[in-house]
């Protein structure tokens, strides 16, 4: 059985939760990425999942006023996403997110983000954080963090690998699907931008955009100022870094003459070169949040290569809580401007 002597001893004995209970998970962070995964495996076992609801100026207020320090946009999020949600579920969902493949971290902020939950938000229900460590020691594969819980569950690892399983199968049919809709996970996001999107097809987009930035932030109406939302009023086709396959994001990260650290990092390098390459893409916009330690360097990679390897309008934007709709919107105009001329 693999320990984690990093972790702290729970002060609670036997099961934390049993089956029935719900189980809550924040709608923030890694949620657009492993959602399907997380939500599959507690719903096969028999646990109520529930998620908060989409962000507001009031969740992002509620986590601001948690902290002082200078946490990224995203992180004061989530912090409101764990308070709309404490009392109001059995436990929380919070993996311990280190590394989940081998070559790469995740951003420091996610790696430490139970910890900051843990000391800046009383009365918490009992947190289930399994740690997933593709880069050890000791490394923790998705399966073995999920078997992990067992004891925490009440349940043999048996009956927690075939409900991993089936989630498993169902998570890639999921990615399957936002790969076929131009890496925008329309099943997370709210019904009237989906509604949005839709509005623009092959035959009516005045223009094809490439849009690189994290999805927790990204297809986050309120965090992204509502960004996408913006760009299809004005008729484009958007397609995301997921809209790029795995295989292509992998031939473009063997180009750079170094390889980027971190997971998320390395798929906006290398979305920023594949959309540089493709014919049918008429600009590009990169969103970043101002915080941001990671998208500090990563951003300017974005930039060189995506100017490097093509003369297509770039726009580049650092988004916060101080973020004007006006100066933004201003911004915008600008670069509808110069895709309207002539390369």
């Amino acid at each position: 059985m693999i320990r984690f002597p990093f972790l702290k001893k729970s002060r609670f004995r036997g099961p934390l939760t049993r089956r029935g209970e719900r189980i809550g998970i924040p709608r923030g962070m890694m949620f657009y990425h492993f959602f399907p995964l997380w939500s599959s495996f507690w719903e096969n076992l028999g646990w109520q999942v529930e998620v908060s609801p989409f962000t507001t100026r009031e969740t992002v207020e509620a986590g601001k006023g948690l902290t002082g320090t200078d946490l990224c946009l995203p992180v004061k999020a989530f912090l409101g996403h764990v308070l709309c949600l404490k009392d109001r579920v059995d436990a929380l969902f919070l993996p311990r997110l280190i590394s989940f493949e081998e070559g790469a971290y995740l951003c420091p902020k996610i790696l430490g983000l139970n910890d900051i939950i843990r000391n800046l938000i009383p009365d918490l229900p009992p947190l289930l954080e399994p740690p997933v460590n593709y880069k050890g020691p000791p490394k923790v594969s998705l399966e073995s963090s999920f078997l992990s819980l067992s004891e925490t569950v009440g349940l043999p690892r048996g009956r927690l690998a075939e409900a991993f399983r089936q989630a498993r199968v169902h998570w890639e049919k999921e990615q399957a699907g936002v790969y076929r809709t131009h890496g925008i996970p329309q099943k997370l996001i709210p019904e009237d931008l989906t509604q949005a999107l839709d509005r623009v097809g092959p035959g009516t987009a005045r223009f094809h955009l490439g849009i690189i930035g994290r999805p927790y932030l990204l297809f986050d109406p309120i965090l992204s100022q509502q960004l996408l939302k913006r760009l299809t009023f004005r008729s484009c086709a958007l397609t995301c870094i997921h809209g790029i396959s795995a295989a292509e994001r992998e031939r473009q990260e063997e180009k750079l003459a170094k390889k980027v650290y971190w997971s998320l990092g390395r798929d906006l390098v290398a979305s920023s070169l594949s959309f540089s390459q493709k014919k049918d893409i008429d600009g590009i916009i990169s969103i970043s949040s101002f915080a941001c330690g990671q998208d500090a360097f990563t951003s300017y990679l974005v930039d060189h290569y995506a100017r490097q390897h093509s003369d297509k309008p770039f726009l580049s934007l650092v988004l916060d809580e101080h973020t004007s709709p006006v100066g933004l919107q201003s911004r915008l105009e600008a670069f509808f401007d110069l895709l309207g001329r002539p390369h």
